[in-house]
């Protein structure tokens, strides 16, 4: 059997780098939002996939699936989310004000709405950042996040 179809293993390893230099998680439509909610009246502006499932290679399959959505307001989408079903999740961050940053969750998931396009910006690149180091312990992507979110302002 001809060999030229499959990849060699420094192929795939060559395939794996790449992958992990795009550094850019899955970026979400508002309409993808709207599938992902079951809502279409929070008024998001855009969003990304985010979380250890992104972050981490090989992605975990035991954890909830994060949204990081940027909304135009925070209370108002969070009445529109709580309408279908979403809660308020425990483990909201709480440096920023409830009317810039809030945590809903629904089964799985958990949407993080943010209505400061810096703050969402400080979000997204901490993001990237830790793709990019494959940050696989919490502590490790927690602490980037909390100082990405600290020094957006």
């Amino acid at each position: 059997m001809d060999n030229e179809f499959f990849p060699t293993i420094a192929q795939l390893v060559r395939w794996k780098q790449a992958k992990r230099e795009q550094m850019l998680p899955p970026v979400l439509t508002a309409g993808k939002i709207m599938t992902l909610t079951g809502c279409d009246g929070i008024g998001a502006t855009k969003g990304f996939m985010g979380g250890s499932r992104v972050i981490c290679d090989p992605a975990p399959t035991n954890t909830d699936r994060d949204i990081v959505v940027l909304v135009y307001s925070v209370p108002n989408a969070q009445y529109a989310l709580e309408c279908k079903g979403w809660f308020g999740n425990s483990e909201d961050y709480g440096i920023i004000g409830e009317e810039d940053f809030r945590s809903l969750r629904r089964g799985d998931d958990n949407i993080m709405l943010v209505s400061n396009p810096e703050e969402y910006g400080a979000i997204l690149a901490a993001t990237c950042i830790a793709m990019r180091m494959n940050l696989t312990e919490k502590k490790d992507r927690y602490a980037l996040f909390e100082t990405a979110r600290l020094n957006w302002r």
